[in-house]
């Protein structure tokens, strides 16, 4: 058997749940029909924005450690003065 490329797997794992959201608000078939094209454009865009991403940091290791390093302290201004 050949390997299928992720987004397609992705696409008709994810176009089930979607399309009986849809059902179940009521969208009819324009409902399953929108559906269907943002679970595409979901596919289509999260892997851009993920290599994206892993242009900027180099690889996967420099990404994962800004992902999982914690979160710099908030300093406030008080401007009440």
């Amino acid at each position: 058997m050949h390997d299928k490329p992720l987004h397609i797997i992705a696409f008709f794992i994810l176009i089930g749940p979607a399309a009986l959201i849809a059902q179940a608000n009521g969208l009819g078939t324009d409902g399953l029909f929108i559906a269907i094209l943002l679970i595409g454009a979901v596919v289509i865009v999260v892997p851009w924005l993920f290599r994206q991403a892993m242009h900027s940091f180099g690889d996967r290791s420099a990404f994962l450690e800004f992902l999982l390093a914690p979160g710099a302290a908030q300093t406030f201004i008080d401007v009440s003065a």
